[in-house]
Order: C-alpha cells, then structure tokens, then sequence
C-alpha cells in the first residue's frame, strides 16, 4: 500500500494491480493516501483520500477503477511522449542533412563546415520555437540561437568568438614576421 513519504513516481502492488500513485481527481495534488480501519474485516472499508482537499474514495472496486483509469491515462502520456521523441529525432536528422544560413552575415553552412574565419567547424543549430526567426549563434560550435538584436546567443559567445579572433591575428602575424625575417 501507500506509504507516507514514497515518491508519486514509485510503483506500488494495489489489488494485483502495479501503478503509479495517482492524484485526487478533483485538485490534481499528488498527497493522497490510503487508509484502512485498524481491524477492517472487508475491502469495502478501505479508503483513498487527498491531504489537499479531502476529497475520499471508498471501496475495493471504486479504487481499482481508479488506479486503472490513471494507468490508462499514464500509458497514454507515455505514448504520446514516445512518438513525440521519434518526431524530434526526425527533425534533427533532417536538420543535419539541410543547408542553415545567417541571412544577416550572408552565411550559408552546413553543420560539419569549417569556418573559414575561425577555423571552427559549425554545430547543428537548435530548432526555433514557433514564431521565431532568429539565426544561429555566431559561434560556430555554439547550438543556440542569437538574441534579438545580436549575432550571438550570450556574452561568453561574443568573447569566445572575440578570443579567438585575436588568437588568429596574432597567428598571423607571427607567420608574417617569420616570412620577412626569412626574406631578409
């Protein structure tokens, strides 16, 4: 039976039925127990009850249709969680077949492609919610997307971009010094 302090989310063996501790029907709390007289003599003297608002159920066959109607519904949510997760691995693998583009900065990549200006390959962007048309994070291993009126999705972005770019001039200009040096 129930036990005071279990997790909503532990099984419990109720009637030979294994379930989930289901919430009161009427104000959807998770704080319903069940309780039998000291010396019952029936199942007809068991109860279900809510801490919240006292709601209370009794007997054998109104529990078990209780139980069973919150295992329909949970096998159901755990249905619909399951397609929902096959259609969002869809979306991804077709996101990774796909060309993306930051229309702002004239780019078009796919995620894999080298980032000429820093020598960093491009990461699949995450998916807009509904309604956004925000572009990719500048960063190109970052898969978030930017800000209203900015490239990039944060401020460490901005700096990693800005590190990375001073790297590369001082690269550069290393690599320029070393060829004068050899031409002279």
């Amino acid at each position: 039976m129930w036990l005071e302090g279990r997790s909503p989310l532990q099984p419990v063996l109720l009637y030979g039925i294994t379930m989930k501790k289901p919430p009161c029907p009427k104000c959807a709390s998770a704080n319903t127990y069940m309780e039998a007289p000291k010396f019952f003599v029936t199942n007809d003297e068991m109860s279900v009850a809510c801490y919240t608002c006292g709601w209370r159920i009794y007997g054998e066959d109104a529990i078990t249709e209780l139980v069973a109607s919150f295992n329909r519904e949970e096998s159901e949510r755990e249905r619909k969680r399951a397609e929902l997760k096959i259609q969002l691995e869809l979306l991804a693998a077709e996101a990774l077949r796909k060309p993306h583009a930051i229309h702002s900065l004239g780019i078009v990549f796919r995620p894999g492609d080298m980032d000429l200006g820093l020598g960093l390959r491009w990461a699949v962007p995450s998916p807009n919610n509904a309604g956004e048309e925000y572009a990719p994070c500048r960063w190109p291993p970052c898969v978030g997307r930017s800000r209203r009126r900015s490239i990039y999705c944060s401020t460490k972005c901005r700096a990693r971009v800005a590190h990375r770019r001073d790297m590369l001039r001082k690269e550069h200009r290393q690599a320029q010094e070393v060829v004068q040096r050899e031409a002279s």
